[in-house]
């Protein structure tokens, strides 16, 4: 079996005991979190099967009752899954805005991670729930003390011109039937007769909006659009998101990813520096952090400790 990787996701969940880490936003989160769990698996920390509410949840996986009674109560779907030190990996996703449901979420959050943008097609309908967002953020943080809002970067994509705009996923219209479907570099189309600029297109754009209102609003900032930037042959193309899509000409997915472990594990690392670095942030005290004391054991008898803490280097912005 693999060994336990430094920069996957337990590390960071190691200094989160007993707290609870909610991952929300589009379908991009939900690869997020489905690369969260593989992760806490592959560290042999994560129970078998996983879940401990949501609708996959096996009977023979105790139940996180509180996180059930909600998903009941805010009628959002939510996936748990609970670690040895009592951590708790929160997963659901949703691509607009939803203040009633996020505002019942949060109560049970230490920290939490958001990201909209992608089901979002003008800088202002963008912007007022981007800034409503983050107030709501604000005043949570202010309630109780080491709460940490933290906001994940738009990632790139790679359509002709650069981000998606309408129809740029559905080649049947305009090519021949079994056209493949070609996710393109940034930079490699000029921006004429098409609707994006690639300098200047909308993922660009919309981080950039977030990222000031952020700052204004003490939300941290991960770091995730030039992670994918360069990645435009890591789309899933004409296996196309969540439709099984498997005729070749009929859909062109520009936007989710291949899963490799490899890609993830620099996402979790950027994740930890961003959360330590916030000023909310609360350092657990060393006989909190593991399951017994400052070590211990995950499943199979894989051993854990808890991670050491760098402070975050100057990364490039987008």
């Amino acid at each position: 079996p693999e060994a336990p990787r430094d920069d996957g996701l337990w590390p960071l969940l190691q200094l989160l005991p007993n707290k609870t880490l909610w991952l929300h936003g589009d379908s991009i989160t939900t690869q997020l979190c489905e690369a969260s769990i593989c992760s806490l698996l592959r560290a042999g920390v994560a129970p078998q099967p996983p879940f401990c509410a949501g609708p996959n949840r096996h009977p023979s996986t105790a139940a996180c009752t509180d996180v059930e009674a909600l998903e009941r109560a805010s009628k959002m779907q939510l996936r748990a899954v609970r670690l040895p030190n009592g951590a708790r990996l929160l997963c659901s996703a949703v691509g607009v805005f939803e203040p009633d449901k996020v505002a019942q979420v949060l109560e049970i959050a230490d920290v939490a991670m958001f990201n909209y943008g992608l089901h979002y097609h003008s800088a202002e309908n963008f912007g007022a729930a981007t800034r409503s967002l983050f107030e709501m953020l604000r005043r949570w943080a202010a309630a109780r003390a080491g709460r940490v809002p933290l906001y994940r970067e738009q990632s790139a994509q790679h359509f002709k011109g650069g981000s998606w705009s309408p129809g740029a996923h559905q080649t049947s219209a305009k090519l021949p039937p079994g056209t493949p479907c070609e996710c393109e570099p940034l930079g490699t189309r000029a921006a004429s007769g098409n609707s994006e600029s690639v300098a200047h297109n909308q993922n660009r754009n919309f981080n950039n909006l977030a990222l000031s209102l952020a700052a204004e609003h003490g939300v941290g900032a991960v770091p995730f659009f030039n992670l994918t930037a360069v990645r435009h042959d890591m789309h899933r193309r004409h296996f196309c998101s969540y439709s099984n899509q498997r005729v070749v000409g009929r859909c062109c997915d520009c936007t989710h990813w291949c899963y490799t472990p490899q890609f993830w594990d620099v996402f979790f690392r950027d994740m930890r520096l961003a959360l330590v670095a916030h000023p909310s942030f609360v350092p657990p005290l060393p006989a909190a952090a593991g399951r017994r004391g400052r070590g211990g054991r995950g499943r199979g008898g894989a051993r854990w400790a808890l991670p050491r803490v760098r402070g975050p280097r100057a990364r490039g912005r987008s």
